[in-house]
């Protein structure tokens, strides 16, 4: 892997022939980088004359790439199509730093992927000036344990399967949700079973999670036989709150469309959270709400779930008794913004009796 290069200034043509002499150390893109501004993975491959300047041809197609995918990250499906054409004099100024992964030069052509790191003012004032909502924070990350369910019951976590191949694809592209995928080794295998996964063993998941430090567990399942179709479920488990949001099913999956499958079903939790996230920062409202509650459990429970969405700045509690908590939401966005993150949330602001009300929804 070759490090990161700083010296944007510097002619390309120099900068490829004294890459290994001026370059700082491997880690130190990632170090420097904000991670949501940051793209990595991108496949490159240029042919020249030389190999020198098919590794300058190569970084320059590869940068406009890793600038495409990190619109595709900040801003929603909706919206991409509004985005003004990017002359390519302006990118290069936005660029901070980047690196050469698996490198493979030949005589006339260069092979590698890239990670290139953006400039977090330079694309925020981009996307500002064209009058585009975008997300400036990375969601939670979410750990993937695929299943696949047949007649025969429920196949083991190594067990290598074309719906465990297609989110091993999907997990290795970098996203506005980082996505790990299970490991699948013995460790894994004591702490959570297969049949545990699928029946969502809450005490079990959450011991998986442990392991790797994840706050979120998706469980995604196929259902059907090797010939297919399959039916596509899942359930995210969000351990912070206790709380697990099942995922929308979908029926009819031909086996050899099991990977449009897994990107479609990353890709919806990715515009879910773009739906909520990409609001402006520089100002906030406010709601003053009523939450009836039995037990102090519940106002815990709900207090939780609410300090745990993206929009919301933050929860004063002006009073709380016995039946009920008096609280001052303070949030990003519009109302209609706040609704649909506390939907995902399983609540709800309710009008009753001339007061706002949250409640709990199933």
């Amino acid at each position: 892997m070759a490090p990161l290069l700083t010296l944007r200034r510097m002619p390309r043509r120099i900068i490829a022939l004294g890459l290994a002499l001026m370059l700082a150390a491997p880690a130190a893109l990632a170090q420097r980088g904000d991670p949501i501004f940051t793209i990595g993975g991108v496949l490159i491959e240029a042919a020249a004359p030389d190999p020198n300047q098919a590794r300058d041809k190569a970084l320059s197609e590869g940068e406009k790439k890793a600038f495409e995918l990190l619109m595709r990250r900040l801003v929603s499906e909706a919206d991409l199509e509004r985005l003004p054409p990017l002359d390519p004099a302006l990118l290069e100024p936005m660029v901070s730093g980047f690196e050469f992964e698996n490198e493979r030069p030949s005589a006339n052509r260069y092979v590698a992927t890239l990670r290139v790191a953006f400039k977090p003012d330079q694309i925020k004032g981009y996307l500002r000036g064209a009058g585009i909502a975008f997300v400036d924070r990375m969601a939670t990350p979410m750990l993937v344990v695929p299943l696949v369910r047949s007649k025969m019951g429920v196949s083991a976590f190594d067990e290598k399967t074309e719906w465990r191949e297609a989110w091993t694809r999907v997990a290795a592209v970098d996203g506005i949700v980082p996505t790990t995928l299970i490991k699948a080794d013995k460790p894994d295998q004591d702490v959570l079973s297969p049949e545990q996964a699928y029946v969502g063993d809450m005490a079990a998941i959450t011991k998986l999670a442990e392991r790797y430090n994840a706050k979120r567990v998706l469980v995604v399942v196929a259902t059907g036989e090797t010939e297919g179709p399959y039916t596509i479920s899942g359930a995210m488990y969000d351990l912070v709150i206790g709380e697990r949001f099942d995922q929308a099913q979908v029926t009819g999956i031909a086996a050899d469309k099991l990977l449009e499958a897994a990107v479609r079903q990353r890709t919806r939790i990715e515009e879910e959270y773009k739906q909520i996230a990409t609001v402006s920062r520089d100002w906030a409202n406010a709601v003053e709400a009523v939450v009836p509650i039995k037990a102090l459990e519940d106002w815990i429970r709900i207090r939780k779930r609410l300090q745990n969405s993206p929009i919301i700045r933050r929860v004063d509690v002006r009073a709380l008794e016995s039946e009920q908590a008096y609280v001052r939401i303070e949030h990003f966005g519009s109302r209609e913004q706040l609704d649909k993150a506390l939907g995902q949330l399983k609540l709800a602001l309710r009008e009753q009796a001339g007061q706002t009300v949250i409640v709990e929804t199933r």
